[in-house]
């Protein structure tokens, strides 16, 4: 309390002093004309310490105040000229350097869904020749097929970002940012009741018979069980830019910056189902699980250039700006596979890691290749001064990534199901590892703030 009373004391101190050296300053005339406001011209003789001076004379508070005495202070004359910005009893604004600038942005970005373009699960019914089979009377699609696929939906992310300035080289400046998104899943699941309804099963196509054909996982009155499709995603990226502007304009705009740099953006997904298969009745029934896994990984390391447009409105800036990119693109495809198969009543217990149904010896695997593709970026942002130092930022990107791989289209529907533990090897040799490759796009919003140093 007693230093908001000190400082209180000295605002109102000095609240008294100004308008005290207000009153006692003349009153500017006009601009321009009879009568127009002017400085005195200096004094010609030296200053003399033995009485008031000319400023002394017009300002005796301000005199006793700073201890002018006599001596004549003279303002030099403006060297700028006036333009339409300008207020001609005022002294121009001289913009203070800049170094560097920090900011930090929350995100929401929407993703395109991955697609999962056959037919992985359906409902089946009991009186079908192949219950489950694709074509049969009473098959219903429950997940996959073309066109579907599951929907990420809007996740949060973060951006951080740097500007450095060359204080040598005021035209460039070097841009710096990393963003990462959350890690998403989504899971679609069924389950079927204690009698083994409605029937689940796992359709494919057999190529020993030729024929559509369903690996059964409930079945009423013989099996129950579920089945389980789980997606996830990863996404970050970063990049470094060099930003030419070369705007001498004093206007509010627009000005226009270019950009050359390198850019990174990883972009990792997985697609795995789980499946659980029980003989009834129970007690003497045998357990069986199955699981695939396919995991996609693009890795992408692109150059880049691009530009950027900005309007300048008082405390308010607005700007639109692209960027396109070409590189390679890193591509891994990691496909795996398990079954267990659990007798209660011969108390044995099998494992298989090389194979479940989609997933089997002929395609089990990590497989890599690299590929050309096309980076691309369109932003619009806008930002409000709150502080000198800081400012608020808004904005929407959409960002394009072509030729990627993504899970649930590197599932290969023909299968020829191996013996357990048999190592594979048994008539045609599929299912086949595949590289599908289809273009992936993203939808960001941002707000965030800039600090300026």
């Amino acid at each position: 309390m007693k230093k908001l009373r000190k400082w209180a004391a000295v605002g109102v101190a000095w609240f008294g002093l100004s308008a005290s050296v207000y009153a006692q300053a003349p009153a500017p005339q006009g601009i321009g004309g009879e009568g127009a406001f002017s400085l005195p011209a200096p004094s010609q003789s030296p200053p003399s310490d033995d009485g008031p001076g000319p400023i002394a004379a017009r300002f005796p508070v301000m005199s006793q105040v700073f201890g002018f005495g006599g001596r004549e202070v003279e303002i030099p004359p403006r060297s700028e000229p006036l333009n339409a910005f300008s207020f001609p009893d005022c002294d121009p604004i001289v913009a203070r350097p800049r170094y560097f600038d920090i900011g930090y942005d929350l995100l929401v970005i929407w993703t395109k869904e991955t697609r999962i373009p056959n037919a992985v699960a359906t409902i089946a019914n009991a009186n079908d020749a192949v219950p489950g089979a694709i074509g049969q009377a009473g098959t219903l699609t429950v997940f996959g097929s073309t066109g579907t696929g599951m929907d990420y939906g809007a996740a949060t992310g973060a951006r951080v970002w740097w500007n450095w300035y060359f204080p040598r080289l005021p035209s460039l400046t070097l841009h710096t940012n990393v963003f990462v998104r959350e890690n998403t899943s989504r899971i679609n699941a069924l389950t079927s009741d204690a009698n083994g309804v409605p029937g689940l099963t796992r359709p494919f196509f057999n190529p020993n018979t030729g024929t559509e054909d369903a690996d059964v996982r409930a079945l009423a009155g013989l099996f129950r069980g579920q089945i389980e499709d789980r997606v996830t995603q990863r996404l970050w990226g970063a990049e470094s830019n060099l930003v030419v502007d070369r705007n001498t304009s004093e206007t509010f705009g627009p000005f226009y910056t270019w950009l050359v740099g390198a850019r990174y953006v990883s972009l990792h997904e997985k697609y795995v189902n789980n499946d659980l298969s029980i003989e009834l009745p129970e007690t003497t029934g045998v357990v069986r699980t199955f699981s695939d896994s396919f995991t996609t990984y693009n890795d992408i390391y692109a150059a880049q250039t691009g530009f950027n447009i900005l309007w300048v409105m008082k405390d308010m800036r607005t700007s639109l700006g692209a960027k396109f990119g070409i590189g390679q693109n890193r591509q891994t495809l990691k496909i795996a596979g398990q079954t267990t198969v659990a007798d209660n009543v011969a108390a044995t217990f099998i494992v298989d890691n090389q194979q479940a149904l989609y997933a089997q010896p002929s395609n089990v695997g990590t497989y890599r290749r690299n590929k050309m593709t096309f980076v691309g970026e369109f932003n619009a942002s806008m930002s409000f001064d709150i502080h000198e130092n800081i400012k608020l930022n808004m904005g929407y990107s959409y960002l394009y990534l072509g030729n990627t791989v993504r899970p649930g289209e590197q599932i290969d529907r023909t299968v020829n199901i191996q013996p357990l533990l048999g190592g594979g090897g048994f008539g045609v040799a599929r299912p086949a590892p595949r590289f599908e490759t289809h273009s992936f796009f993203g939808h960001i919003l941002n707000v965030g703030f800039e600090f300026n140093f």
